[in-house]
């Protein structure tokens, strides 16, 4: 219950940026989501949460989705929601290892490929090689 509470008042604060599209639907499916974690079933709050990532672009929504779609092993949509959570925050770095890592999870070798190029790319030319490499 504790666990409920705790992530009902942290998921609202990340809305703030988006807070015209931020209405009662959107509310309404985050405590669905997260009664139907208290419920145990997780597949529904990952279907929830990755419709309100989808329809606002929340970062918190997208990685929660993330999290919990990797918790019951479903890749597909632990990337949807790991790219939205990239496309929205493109500095955090955890987004960037997720998708890499869903992307070679789901056998997406050619997208994995062409990322790690394009960061090769953005390494050198702010000459951070090293830090590419290791």
């Amino acid at each position: 219950m504790v666990f409920f509470f705790l992530n009902i008042w942290s998921i609202p604060r990340s809305f703030a940026k988006n807070s015209a599209q931020v209405g009662p639907e959107i509310i309404f499916q985050i405590l669905a989501s997260e009664i139907a974690l208290i419920s145990g079933n997780v597949s529904s709050a990952v279907i929830t949460y990755l419709d309100v990532a989808s329809k606002t672009g929340d970062v918190g929504a997208a990685k929660r989705a993330t999290e919990l779609a990797l918790a019951i092993r479903d890749h597909e949509s632990a990337l949807k929601a790991a790219e939205i959570w990239q496309k929205n925050d493109s500095e955090d770095t955890g987004a960037s290892e997720a998708v890499k890592a869903l992307y070679l999870v789901t056998g997406k070798n050619k997208k994995l490929i062409d990322k790690l190029i394009i960061e090769r790319e953005k390494s050198r030319k702010k000459k951070y090689i090293r830090k590419f490499l290791q």
